[in-house]
């Protein structure tokens, strides 16, 4: 639980996110670290100190969210936004910053393992807070 206090505080420095959106990301680290406790968040805790949540178009960001190590920033598509569900996308893109090693995330190394990432990224978020299908009511 340290861990995640730790994260909350860091997540309060931060003056590029709203407060609506710092609550939710606080809600979806809170579930998070309830289902994975043993995961070491220090360098959440240090990105998320300055994350930067921006807006893209369709041409440049083509899935609903996208994480950009190098600038610490999460890109929203907003097209493709209002098509998924909202609380899966947020948590996609958070695990994308808990796992950022520099410029890649999770275990994908100079772009050898994008679609194996993309889907383990994946499967995790939707054990973590359910893809919004029936099966999760």
């Amino acid at each position: 639980m340290e861990m995640l206090e730790q994260v909350k505080l860091s997540l309060k420095q931060n003056p590029h996110i709203d407060i609506e959106v710092k609550a939710d990301i606080e809600d979806l680290m809170e579930i998070f670290n309830s289902k994975l406790p043993n995961i070491n968040l220090s360098n959440f805790s240090e990105r998320i100190k300055n994350l930067k949540i921006n807006r893209g178009n369709r041409f440049i960001v083509k899935e609903a969210i996208e994480y950009d190590g190098i600038n610490n920033v999460l890109y929203l598509n907003s097209e493709e936004l209002e098509k998924s569900n909202g609380k899966n996308t947020l948590m996609v893109g958070l695990l994308n910053v808990i796992s950022a090693n520099g410029s890649n995330s999770g275990f994908n190394t100079n772009n050898q393992l994008v679609a194996l990432n993309t889907g383990f990224t994946e499967m995790l978020a939707d054990f973590l807070v359910g893809n919004g299908s029936d099966i999760d009511a």
